[in-house]
Protein backbone atom coordinates (compact mmCIF):
# COMPACT_ATOMS: atom_id res chain seq x y z
CA UNK A 1 0.00 0.00 0.00
CA UNK A 2 2.88 2.37 0.84
CA UNK A 3 4.49 1.77 -2.56
CA UNK A 4 1.18 2.46 -4.27
CA UNK A 5 1.17 5.90 -2.65
CA UNK A 6 4.79 6.37 -3.69
CA UNK A 7 4.08 5.78 -7.37
CA UNK A 8 0.82 7.73 -7.31
CA UNK A 9 2.75 10.80 -6.15
CA UNK A 10 5.59 10.22 -8.61
CA UNK A 11 3.13 9.90 -11.47
CA UNK A 12 1.18 12.97 -10.32
CA UNK A 13 4.31 15.13 -10.27
CA UNK A 14 5.31 13.80 -13.66
CA UNK A 15 1.95 14.64 -15.23
CA UNK A 16 2.33 18.24 -14.01
CA UNK A 17 5.94 18.49 -15.20
CA UNK A 18 7.03 20.43 -18.24
CA UNK A 19 9.24 19.50 -21.17
CA UNK A 20 12.32 21.43 -22.18
CA UNK A 21 13.12 19.49 -25.32
CA UNK A 22 15.36 16.43 -25.69
CA UNK A 23 17.85 15.39 -23.03
CA UNK A 24 20.70 15.74 -25.51
CA UNK A 25 21.90 12.24 -24.53
CA UNK A 26 20.15 9.07 -23.51
CA UNK A 27 16.41 8.69 -23.77
CA UNK A 28 13.90 7.06 -21.46
CA UNK A 29 13.91 4.05 -23.76
CA UNK A 30 17.71 3.80 -23.58
CA UNK A 31 17.66 3.73 -19.79
CA UNK A 32 14.69 1.35 -19.72
CA UNK A 33 16.58 -1.08 -22.00
CA UNK A 34 19.70 -0.92 -19.83
CA UNK A 35 17.61 -1.46 -16.70
CA UNK A 36 15.90 -4.54 -18.18
CA UNK A 37 19.20 -5.95 -19.48
CA UNK A 38 20.61 -5.66 -15.95
CA UNK A 39 17.73 -7.68 -14.50
CA UNK A 40 15.14 -4.99 -13.82
CA UNK A 41 11.49 -5.41 -14.77
CA UNK A 42 9.79 -2.85 -17.01
CA UNK A 43 7.03 -4.19 -19.24
CA UNK A 44 6.15 -0.87 -20.87
CA UNK A 45 8.22 0.85 -23.52
CA UNK A 46 8.70 4.58 -23.83
CA UNK A 47 6.51 6.20 -26.49
CA UNK A 48 8.06 8.56 -29.00
CA UNK A 49 7.07 11.50 -26.84
CA UNK A 50 6.20 11.42 -23.14
CA UNK A 51 6.48 15.10 -22.32
CA UNK A 52 3.77 17.49 -21.21
CA UNK A 53 3.74 21.26 -21.15
CA UNK A 54 2.19 23.34 -18.39
CA UNK A 55 1.68 27.12 -17.97
CA UNK A 56 4.49 29.03 -16.26
CA UNK A 57 2.33 29.66 -13.18
CA UNK A 58 1.81 25.95 -12.56
CA UNK A 59 5.35 25.06 -13.55
CA UNK A 60 6.80 27.47 -10.96
CA UNK A 61 4.78 25.80 -8.20
CA UNK A 62 6.50 22.46 -8.77
CA UNK A 63 9.74 21.58 -7.00
CA UNK A 64 12.26 19.33 -8.76
CA UNK A 65 9.61 17.98 -11.12
CA UNK A 66 10.58 15.50 -13.81
CA UNK A 67 10.62 16.37 -17.49
CA UNK A 68 9.43 12.93 -18.57
CA UNK A 69 8.09 9.87 -16.81
CA UNK A 70 7.59 6.23 -17.83
CA UNK A 71 5.37 3.96 -15.72
CA UNK A 72 6.78 0.49 -16.37
CA UNK A 73 3.56 -1.25 -15.34
CA UNK A 74 1.52 -2.29 -12.32
CA UNK A 75 3.82 -3.27 -9.46
CA UNK A 76 6.91 -2.42 -11.50
CA UNK A 77 9.42 0.41 -11.57
CA UNK A 78 9.03 4.00 -12.79
CA UNK A 79 11.64 5.93 -14.75
CA UNK A 80 11.89 9.74 -14.67
CA UNK A 81 14.10 12.15 -16.61
CA UNK A 82 15.31 15.39 -15.00
CA UNK A 83 17.29 18.43 -16.02
CA UNK A 84 20.40 17.01 -14.34
CA UNK A 85 21.63 14.22 -12.08
CA UNK A 86 21.63 16.71 -9.21
CA UNK A 87 17.96 17.55 -9.71
CA UNK A 88 17.21 13.81 -9.90
CA UNK A 89 18.76 13.43 -6.43
CA UNK A 90 16.92 16.48 -5.11
CA UNK A 91 13.59 15.09 -6.36
CA UNK A 92 14.21 11.87 -4.44
CA UNK A 93 14.95 13.84 -1.24
CA UNK A 94 11.77 15.87 -1.66
CA UNK A 95 9.52 12.94 -2.51
CA UNK A 96 10.69 10.90 0.46
CA UNK A 97 10.09 13.83 2.83
CA UNK A 98 6.60 14.33 1.40
CA UNK A 99 5.61 10.65 1.62
CA UNK A 100 7.18 10.13 5.04
CA UNK A 101 5.29 13.14 6.33
CA UNK A 102 2.05 11.65 5.07
CA UNK A 103 2.79 8.22 6.57
CA UNK A 104 3.85 9.65 9.95
CA UNK A 105 0.75 11.83 10.12
CA UNK A 106 -1.35 8.66 9.92
CA UNK A 107 0.60 7.03 12.73
CA UNK A 108 2.63 4.83 10.41
CA UNK A 109 6.35 4.40 10.00
CA UNK A 110 8.70 6.16 7.61
CA UNK A 111 9.00 4.49 4.21
CA UNK A 112 12.06 2.64 2.98
CA UNK A 113 12.35 3.57 -0.68
CA UNK A 114 15.10 2.69 -3.10
CA UNK A 115 15.91 4.47 -6.34
CA UNK A 116 18.71 4.19 -8.88
CA UNK A 117 20.27 7.32 -10.37
CA UNK A 118 21.67 6.94 -13.87
CA UNK A 119 22.94 10.28 -15.20
CA UNK A 120 19.88 12.58 -15.19
CA UNK A 121 17.42 9.68 -14.84
CA UNK A 122 15.93 8.22 -11.68
CA UNK A 123 14.53 4.69 -11.56
CA UNK A 124 12.02 4.32 -8.70
CA UNK A 125 11.97 0.72 -7.49
CA UNK A 126 9.23 -1.22 -5.71
CA UNK A 127 9.30 -3.47 -2.63
CA UNK A 128 10.36 -6.53 -4.60
CA UNK A 129 13.82 -5.02 -5.08
CA UNK A 130 16.18 -5.57 -2.15
CA UNK A 131 18.98 -3.12 -1.52
CA UNK A 132 21.57 -5.64 -2.71
CA UNK A 133 19.65 -6.30 -5.94
CA UNK A 134 19.35 -2.57 -6.57
CA UNK A 135 23.08 -2.18 -6.02
CA UNK A 136 23.80 -4.98 -8.53
CA UNK A 137 21.58 -3.33 -11.17
CA UNK A 138 23.09 0.10 -10.51
CA UNK A 139 26.60 -1.29 -10.86
CA UNK A 140 25.65 -2.98 -14.13
CA UNK A 141 24.24 0.17 -15.73
CA UNK A 142 26.80 2.58 -14.27
CA UNK A 143 24.44 4.22 -11.80
CA UNK A 144 24.20 4.70 -8.04
CA UNK A 145 21.65 3.74 -5.40
CA UNK A 146 19.63 6.09 -3.19
CA UNK A 147 18.29 4.37 -0.06
CA UNK A 148 15.99 6.32 2.26
CA UNK A 149 17.22 4.38 5.30
CA UNK A 150 20.61 6.02 4.87
CA UNK A 151 20.35 9.22 6.92
CA UNK A 152 23.94 10.17 6.04
CA UNK A 153 22.98 10.16 2.36
CA UNK A 154 19.86 12.25 3.01
CA UNK A 155 21.95 14.79 4.95
CA UNK A 156 24.43 14.86 2.09
CA UNK A 157 21.66 15.68 -0.38
CA UNK A 158 20.20 18.32 1.95
CA UNK A 159 23.66 19.92 2.03
CA UNK A 160 23.67 19.96 -1.77
CA UNK A 161 20.16 21.43 -1.87
CA UNK A 162 21.10 24.20 0.56
CA UNK A 163 24.58 24.87 -0.84
CA UNK A 164 25.26 28.61 -0.78
CA UNK A 165 22.14 29.29 1.27
CA UNK A 166 22.41 31.64 4.24
CA UNK A 167 19.28 30.16 5.79
CA UNK A 168 20.33 26.52 6.17
CA UNK A 169 18.18 25.54 3.21
CA UNK A 170 14.95 26.55 4.95
CA UNK A 171 13.65 28.12 1.74
CA UNK A 172 14.20 24.88 -0.14
CA UNK A 173 12.77 22.80 2.71
CA UNK A 174 9.65 24.97 2.91
CA UNK A 175 9.18 24.81 -0.84
CA UNK A 176 9.64 21.02 -0.91
CA UNK A 177 6.81 20.63 1.62
CA UNK A 178 4.63 23.35 0.06
CA UNK A 179 5.06 25.55 3.13
CA UNK A 180 6.59 28.63 1.53
CA UNK A 181 3.86 30.79 3.08
CA UNK A 182 4.98 29.58 6.53
CA UNK A 183 8.54 30.88 6.09
CA UNK A 184 9.41 33.88 8.26
CA UNK A 185 10.22 37.19 6.58
CA UNK A 186 13.93 36.78 7.37
CA UNK A 187 13.78 33.16 6.13
CA UNK A 188 15.40 31.93 9.34
CA UNK A 189 12.45 29.89 10.58
CA UNK A 190 9.36 27.99 9.46
CA UNK A 191 6.27 27.84 11.67
CA UNK A 192 3.52 25.24 11.37
CA UNK A 193 0.23 25.42 13.28
CA UNK A 194 -1.92 22.36 12.64
CA UNK A 195 -5.64 21.92 13.05
CA UNK A 196 -7.12 20.85 16.38
CA UNK A 197 -10.47 19.62 17.68
CA UNK A 198 -11.63 23.22 18.22
CA UNK A 199 -9.46 24.80 15.53
CA UNK A 200 -10.59 23.96 12.01
CA UNK A 201 -8.05 26.26 10.37
CA UNK A 202 -4.41 25.38 10.10
CA UNK A 203 -1.77 23.30 8.39
CA UNK A 204 -1.89 19.56 7.98
CA UNK A 205 0.09 17.34 10.33
CA UNK A 206 1.61 15.75 7.23
CA UNK A 207 3.15 19.12 6.34
CA UNK A 208 4.78 19.40 9.76
CA UNK A 209 6.33 15.95 9.51
CA UNK A 210 7.37 16.54 5.89
CA UNK A 211 9.20 19.65 7.07
CA UNK A 212 11.15 17.70 9.67
CA UNK A 213 11.92 14.75 7.41
CA UNK A 214 13.26 17.15 4.79
CA UNK A 215 15.54 18.62 7.48
CA UNK A 216 16.66 15.04 8.30
CA UNK A 217 15.61 15.33 11.93
CA UNK A 218 16.67 12.37 14.15
CA UNK A 219 14.06 9.70 14.86
CA UNK A 220 14.11 10.30 18.62
CA UNK A 221 12.79 13.83 18.06
CA UNK A 222 9.89 12.48 16.01
CA UNK A 223 9.10 10.09 18.84
CA UNK A 224 9.20 12.96 21.33
CA UNK A 225 6.83 15.07 19.21
CA UNK A 226 4.36 12.24 18.76
CA UNK A 227 4.36 11.53 22.51
CA UNK A 228 4.01 15.16 23.64
CA UNK A 229 1.03 15.90 25.90
CA UNK A 230 -0.69 19.19 26.56
CA UNK A 231 0.70 19.32 30.11
CA UNK A 232 4.29 19.07 28.80
CA UNK A 233 4.23 22.70 27.71
CA UNK A 234 6.76 23.95 25.18
CA UNK A 235 9.42 21.38 24.27
CA UNK A 236 12.66 22.04 22.41
CA UNK A 237 15.38 19.97 20.73
CA UNK A 238 18.49 20.91 18.74
CA UNK A 239 20.03 18.88 15.91
CA UNK A 240 22.67 19.76 13.34
CA UNK A 241 22.06 23.36 12.21
CA UNK A 242 18.47 23.52 13.47
CA UNK A 243 16.39 23.95 16.59
CA UNK A 244 12.84 22.67 16.70
CA UNK A 245 10.36 23.76 19.37
CA UNK A 246 6.76 22.72 19.76
CA UNK A 247 3.75 22.33 22.00
CA UNK A 248 0.59 20.31 21.56
CA UNK A 249 -3.01 20.49 22.75
CA UNK A 250 -5.84 18.42 21.27
CA UNK A 251 -8.03 21.52 21.04
CA UNK A 252 -5.55 23.66 19.10
CA UNK A 253 -3.31 21.04 17.51
CA UNK A 254 0.47 21.01 17.08
CA UNK A 255 2.32 24.32 17.06
CA UNK A 256 5.86 23.78 15.79
CA UNK A 257 8.80 25.94 14.66
CA UNK A 258 11.94 24.88 12.79
CA UNK A 259 14.72 27.44 13.25
CA UNK A 260 18.10 27.76 11.56
CA UNK A 261 20.69 28.40 14.29
CA UNK A 262 24.10 28.34 12.59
Amino acid sequence: MKKIWYHVVVFGLAILATACGGSGGQTLEDVRSQFVAAGGICSATAPETTTTTEPESKRDSLVFASLEYLDCGAGEAGISRYESAQVARFSWWQLNAFLDGFSLSLGGDVLENISIIKDNFRISLVDEYSLSRAEDIAREIGGSVLFSGDSVLRKEILSEVSLGSETGGLEEIASACFLTKNLSSDKQSIKVDTKGEEDSDGDGVASAFCLLRAAVMPDFVFDSIRETRALDGRVEETFDDYRVSWNYHPDSGLNLSLIFIK
